[in-house]
């Protein structure tokens, strides 16, 4: 019966715990119930950076990239990928 008591008591402190926490009411944490995280601004360096990088893959300061080589390539497996399938080759 001691023992029975201890747990209740110990079970009641934990629950009291939860309730004081908006986050973990019943012990569940949704998105929505989650506080907003403030975002950050990007500091000049790391858009210095970034442009630096966007250059380097062929862009131009004003225009976007002409091309876009990322969906050339994705575009590209995927027909190898295909025909290989078809041809039941591997």
């Amino acid at each position: 019966m001691q023992v029975h008591a201890e747990e209740s008591k110990q079970g009641e402190k934990e629950q009291a715990g939860k309730d004081k926490d908006p986050v973990n009411k019943g012990g569940n944490a949704y998105i929505d119930e989650l506080p907003p995280t403030p975002r950050s601004e990007v500091s000049p360096e790391m858009k210095k950076k970034l442009r630096d990088e966007y250059l380097g893959f062929g862009g131009a300061p004003n225009q976007p990239l002409a091309n876009n080589w990322f969906l050339y390539i994705i575009l590209g497996v995927t027909f190898l990928v295909a025909l290989t399938y078809i041809t039941g080759s591997v």
